[in-house]
């Protein structure tokens, strides 16, 4: 039991660390120089393959890009709450939010 606990914390740790690792830092980075299929990895352990959750997560695979796009922008400013995008979408440049809007929904 201790050794699942402890995996899992390591799981979302690593999972919150990514932004950093996938082209978070400052500077020239735009949606087209990111890995967003790096980026859209962390969505899929809470949101489900292809955005189709099975679980207590909504999904978002009937979102289209405006609308995508304007949930993570509000979900980093603070303006709609959640569980758990609140602390996960701060953790994103406008231009990685960008790059995982896109890969989602093909644009």
């Amino acid at each position: 039991m201790k050794k699942t606990i402890l995996l899992g914390a390591v799981f979302v740790a690593a999972s919150l660390a990514t932004p950093a690792l996938a082209g978070g830092g400052a500077g020239g980075e735009s949606a087209g120089n990111l890995n967003s299929a790096l980026l859209v990895s962390n969505c899929v352990v809470c949101h489900g393959q292809g955005g189709d959750s099975q679980g207590h997560t909504p999904s978002i695979d009937g979102l289209n890009k405006t609308q995508m796009l304007n949930a993570l922008t509000e979900f980093k400013s603070g303006a709609r709450k959640g569980t758990i995008m609140g602390r996960i979408a701060p953790g994103y440049t406008d231009a990685q939010l960008e790059a995982i809007v896109n890969e989602i929904t093909g644009n």
